[in-house]
């Protein structure tokens, strides 16, 4: 089951930064992933971080909670060195938009910019 997150979730999350929203993908009263996004403005939302069990990766938890973002523009950045999540994004309806030199630090790296519409 995919639900927003709650207060109580925070615990289970790794996120540092609180006022965030995020959704959560909880079975059997176990939270196996969650994602955390920002809105931007007006139907437009960054994918901030998405973080699966390592026990429960390739079960399509992943794709279930991009796919429970909220209607709009989604944006987001990827270490260009991340081959799985970059197909993930893919398979997700991501496409790549754009490159920011060297956006990551240890190591540096560049970052890539992928975008989706869901309406």
């Amino acid at each position: 089951m995919i639900r927003p997150g709650r207060e109580a979730d925070r615990g289970a999350v790794n996120w540092p930064l609180a006022n965030e929203p995020f959704l959560v993908y909880e079975r059997e009263g176990r939270i196996l992933g969650h994602l955390v996004f920002h809105d931007v403005f007006d139907n437009e939302y960054e994918l901030l971080y998405i973080e699966v069990d390592a026990a429960a990766r390739r079960q399509g938890i992943a794709r279930a909670l991009i796919a429970a973002l909220p209607a709009g523009r989604i944006f987001l950045e990827v270490r260009e060195s991340n081959t799985a999540a970059r197909e993930l994004y893919k398979r997700a309806g991501f496409v790549e938009t754009g490159r920011r030199k060297l956006y990551y630090r240890d190591p540096a790296e560049d970052g890539i910019v992928m975008e989706s519409k869901k309406w």
